[in-house]
């Protein structure tokens, strides 16, 4: 179901998770959600506009989860019908919820905009400068089992992400590693292997396990990371930190998926975003090759574009 105008097919954020617990399970950091201001229409450099319209359910008191285009958007205004004020809020992995006074059902349209540099484009400015992993924000603790099992992994990849390393070039072969998966059934469990581990030696998946893997994996090498899904896709997000006057900011990562026939709901009503630039990660023959045979539904391109998403469409 495509809410937003530019449409992300198939990257809407429905559920976000950044964190890994001693059973494998992912979940959001414990933490009080805090309160998204209201900033007023005014768009600013570097940051594009998206509208959102949505039918909620609204409880009183109760946080409702609301769609996101992008992770460090700004909320620039709102709308609801019936009218009420309503407040926003977002955790630590920038899931959105949406809280009123009191309940019953609502059309919430809602605008927001969102860094360009989140979706494409080089990682850094030119002459930008090495970024080690020891300068990345520390990260969500990897239970003492799944790091051992990630300490396997990242051997097996070749990687020591050690506080010197350099981060982008750990993070570019992470991506090649979990983007040249093959979609194949995973190996029988046998009770000797963790999923984890067999997701991730095997080299074999659809877009959840990849993501899944490469989670774990990224965050016990130390890098800032989020499993992102929708009822489509799963993707991940990684933390670019800041160089000189540039801040920090989240990068969406597409690391594929399975080749199913997809329909877009509400898609033809919508204008497909054009992102900014290009994917500067590696792309593997799998990666490229695992597109959707058909796809129904799609937002109208731009005039000009290369198509609803530009190059990060591969394995989606």
């Amino acid at each position: 179901h495509e809410v937003f105008n530019p449409a992300v097919f198939p990257y809407k954020r429905m559920t976000v998770m950044d964190a890994v617990d001693d059973e494998g399970v992912l979940h959001v950091q414990p933490s009080r959600p805090h309160e998204l201001p209201v900033e007023g229409n005014r768009l600013l450099p570097g940051r594009d506009p998206f509208f959102a319209s949505v039918v909620v359910d609204l409880e009183k008191g109760a946080l409702i989860p609301l769609p996101t285009p992008a992770a460090g958007l700004r909320l620039l205004s709102y709308e609801a019908t019936p009218s009420r004020p309503l407040r926003f809020l977002i955790d630590s992995a920038e899931n959105l919820y949406v809280i009123a006074a009191s309940g019953g059902r609502h059309r919430l349209i809602y605008l927001v905009d969102a860094p360009q540099r989140y979706f494409a484009g080089p990682l850094l400015p030119p002459q930008g400068q090495t970024v080690r992993l020891g300068d990345l924000p520390p990260v969500p603790a990897v239970p003492r089992r799944l790091r051992k099992e990630a300490e396997r992994v990242l051997r097996h990849i070749g990687l020591r992400p050690t506080a010197g390393a350099e981060y982008l070039d750990v993070l570019n072969r992470l991506v090649g590693y979990f983007r040249d998966f093959s979609i194949a059934p995973l190996d029988e469990d046998d009770g000797s292997t963790s999923l984890y581990l067999r997701i991730a030696l095997s080299q074999r998946g659809v877009c959840r396990h990849r993501s899944y893997a490469f989670f774990i994996t990224a965050l016990a090498a130390g890098i800032p990371v989020r499993y992102v899904e929708n009822e489509l896709h799963v993707f991940v997000e990684v933390y670019i930190p800041s160089v000189g006057t540039q801040p920090g900011y989240w990068r969406r990562i597409n690391l594929g998926g399975a080749p199913l026939s997809q329909r877009v709901m509400g898609g033809e009503s919508r204008v497909a975003y054009q992102e900014k630039g290009g994917d500067p990660f590696e792309r593997p023959p799998q990666f490229r090759q695992g597109r959707a045979p058909t796809v129904s539904g799609l937002p109208r391109r731009q005039p000009g574009s290369r198509g609803g998403t530009g190059g990060d469409r591969d394995g989606g």
